[in-house]
């Protein structure tokens, strides 16, 4: 007895799918790991380049710091609305709300961050350290060896560097002028004169100071105008309720 024979068919369309949706699942790992070794340098110049910059802007970035602070706000005043406030409800907390915005506005005002920024010198001169390659700056405060010390804002050229290099611990060499540099021989505690600046520079800690002359000791520092250190801080200023019901 023979079995039956058929003829051969086609693979019909569901199983051509079938095949090539097998043929894309499948992953040829070893292909790609070939890909990747032949192609090795471009991930490590790629790593490169990116740990770079992240040093660079860690590095030499400008280092930012912010302070937070809270306020209570009383009003002490007795009477006008808190007298009406039982015949028309909510009367007194309307007012409290327009005194918050009142109290806001004037911390934002001018006049009350010209006389804090009056009320502080040490503002009105900016110093900067520069490091040994001349890339990178850092702003200083009170961490800074020397002191300018100056009879009157108006004798002095604002927002122009004054470069300080020190020498030892008695003389330094003095860069005025900007691109007409002008170097000049200065000894700590004398006073510096000219058409634009009236100062002298003193070291902060005399007995304690220590030249090491493996640092860059290179520094600058720039006469700021108050009222440019006043808009500054105003715009820098964030005031907003602790929370948005707060009165």
């Amino acid at each position: 007895m023979t079995n039956p024979q058929y003829p051969e068919q086609e693979p019909g369309p569901f199983l051509n799918k079938a095949l090539s949706f097998q043929s894309e699942e499948g992953i040829d790992f070893k292909r790609y790991f070939s890909l990747f070794i032949s192609n090795w340098y471009w991930f490590a110049i790629t790593l490169f380049i990116a740990l770079s910059i992240s040093y660079s802007i860690n590095r030499w970035s400008e280092k930012v710091a912010s302070i937070s602070s809270s306020l209570l706000i009383k009003d002490d005043q007795i009477g006008g609305s808190a007298q009406i406030d039982p015949i028309f409800p909510g009367t007194e907390a309307f007012k409290t709300r327009q005194n918050l915005r009142n109290e806001m506005g004037i911390l934002r005002s001018y006049n009350l961050n010209k006389r804090v920024i009056d009320s502080l010198p040490e503002f009105h001169v900016e110093y900067v350290g520069v490091g040994r390659r001349g890339i990178a700056e850092s702003r200083l405060y009170k961490n800074i060896p020397f002191i300018v010390l100056y009879d009157s804002l108006e004798r002095q050229l604002f927002n122009n560097p004054v470069t300080i290099k020190i020498e030892s611990s008695e003389e330094y060499f003095l860069i005025t002028g900007g691109k007409d540099e002008r170097i000049t021989e200065m000894l700590f505690g004398d006073e510096y004169s000219d058409d634009n600046f009236r100062f002298s520079i003193v070291l902060r800690d005399s007995a304690g100071f220590v030249y090491d002359e493996e640092k860059s000791n290179k520094y600058y520092f720039i006469f700021m105008r108050p009222e440019t250190l006043a808009n500054q801080y105003r715009r820098k200023l964030n005031i907003r309720p602790i929370d948005e019901d707060a009165s």
